[in-house]
Parts: structure tokens; C-alpha cells; sequence
């Protein structure tokens, strides 16, 4: 699809964890968005000040849905603290490189903070519009328990697709916590598979860690795809 300037109208803004939002845009005219899960947006923030977004719904419907968190309170920052239902919003789209493809490899996410948003896109049109039948395994990474999102969400896929492994992980959770401890990363000690697809974003130094000890592991650095935060 050509990039386009696009105004879309905020049909619903949400606060989904600590300091994170989650916008629902529509245009008028558009009935069905269409890019490829794992692009983004770039948004309009401010007069002259533009920031970019993943996008972290999938393809076909009659919105996109954008995922941020406003820690650092930037020009970004502060337009996802103050923009309001109703609002119309300017954006480029579809943008980015990074992107899902489908094959018959097992294929593997490793997604860390808003790290996760475009692999989510992915993960969910791979299984329910595509109806892919390769193993899929994501790992998604948080410090805290109030900063994960959609978790609900993967945790529905993961039990309506038996081909889905979803595990989360916190580095500092919560003595009641149930589910993984610890950095992503230590999955990758496990590995055994080595014809994988891998896709990987979050922190720069995080995306360095993992592919350098996919790579280490034997997995093909052109089967490796990457996105830095």
C-alpha cells in the first residue's frame, strides 16, 4: 500500500498499564486499513514535531489501534497524555520494514516493554487471519506487573491456538507472581531449534543481547528481524 497522509478521528483513548495508552484512529472513507503486522505510523505531535508508533492492530479492519507509554515526556509523550476522544489526529501510513512473513519454520517473538505492540500485530494475524500452521513461541519481557499489557489477550490466543507458547516474564515481580522470572534471554539458553524465524524488538541493547546469542546458537542472522525502540 502507498503511504499516505491520513487525519483520523480518536475514537477511543485508554489507559491500559501504568503511564501506557492505547488510541483507537478511524478515517473517514477507510473501511479497511491495509499494511503488513509490524509497521507503524508517523503521528503529527506537536506543530513540526512528528514521533512514530507501531501499529498494534492487524490488517482488514475499519481502524488502527496505537500503543505508547508516556514515561519519558517528550513532545510524544505529552500528545498521548493530553489527546482526547474526539480529536482528529494527522499520520503517515503504512510505515516501516520491519514486518511479518509467513513460513513454514517454527517462528519465535521476543518483545520487551512497548517492544511487544508490533509483535502482537503479528502474532494475531499470523494465527487468525493467515491460520498459520507453524509453531509460533513468544516470550514478552516487563520489569513490573503494572506495566504489562495485553496480556489477556495473548493468554486468549495461547489457549485458542495450540500452536501458540506464550510466556511472560517479569525482572521484578511481584511476590504472588506466578508466571516467569527473569530476562527473556534465558530462553534462548534452552533452545535447541535452529531453522527458526525470529523477530525482535524492544531496547536497543536488548535486541543486541538476543540476536547475538541467537546467532551464537546457531540460527541464521538472515532469519533474525529486528526493530530497536
Amino acid at each position: 500500500m502507498a503511504i499516505q497522509l491520513l487525519k483520523g478521528k480518536v475514537v477511543l483513548k485508554s489507559l491500559i498499564a501504568k503511564d501506557t495508552f492505547v488510541l483507537r484512529l478511524m478515517v473517514d472513507g477507510i473501511e479497511s486499513f491495509d499494511f503488513q503486522p509490524g509497521q507503524f505510523v508517523t503521528i503529527t505531535v506537536a506543530p513540526n514535531v512528528k514521533r512514530s508508533y507501531s501499529i498494534a492492530s492487524i490488517p482488514g479492519k475499519d481502524h488502527i489501534e496505537l500503543i505508547a507509554d508516556t514515561v519519558r515526556g517528550g513532545p510524544g509523550s505529552q500528545f498521548f497524555v493530553n489527546v482526547k476522544e474526539g480529536d482528529i489526529v494527522e499520520f503517515l501510513f503504512p510505515l516501516g520494514m520491519f514486518f511479518y512473513k509467513e513460513s513454514e519454520r517454527p517462528v519465535y517473538f521476543f518483545g520487551t516493554g512497548t517492544g511487544l505492540v508490533p509483535l502482537i500485530s503479528m502474532v494475531e494475524y499470523a494465527l487468525t487471519t493467515l491460520k498459520t500452521a507453524r509453531k509460533v513461541v513468544f516470550y514478552a519481557g516487563f520489569r513490573h506487573l503494572e506495566e504489562v499489557f495485553s496480556k489477556e489477550q495473548l493468554e486468549l490466543l495461547d489457549i485458542k491456538f495450540e500452536n501458540l507458547t506464550f510466556a511472560l516474564n517479569l525482572t521484578q515481580p511481584p511476590e504472588d507472581w506466578t508466571m516467569g522470572i527473569g530476562r527473556i534471554t534465558q530462553y534462548i539458553d534452552t533452545l535447541k531449534e535452529k531453522d527458526i524465524d525470529v523477530y525482535i524488538c524492544g531496547s536497543q541493547q536488548m535486541v543486541i543481547d538476543v540476536k547475538d546469542r541467537l546467532i551464537a546458537k546457531g540460527v541464521p542472522k538472515e532469519q533474525i528481524y529486528h526493530e530497536m525502540f
